[in-house]
């Protein structure tokens, strides 16, 4: 995930909450595939252990910001 606001092109808008508390917790993306080595690594080290009820809380803080179109070109 290169762009957690929740643009609907090139972010999180299309997400439902609940998929964005699964990529928190389990660094899983709606399609079921891995994020990337560097989100993994804090996912392993801190989010893990967020509990349901706080990701949730942080994906729904993160459906209210400000909307950022940021497409990210994969080398």
């Amino acid at each position: 995930i290169s762009n957690i606001t929740p643009d609907d092109e090139t972010g999180i808008g299309k997400w439902t909450e609940q998929q964005i508390a699964t990529l928190l917790r389990t660094g899983l993306r709606q399609d079921t595939t891995k994020v990337s080595s560097t989100m993994e690594t804090q996912l392993n080290e801190s989010l893990k252990y967020l509990t349901e009820a706080d990701a949730l809380a942080i994906a729904a803080y993160l459906k209210t910001v400000t909307a950022v179109k940021n497409k990210v070109v994969k080398p």
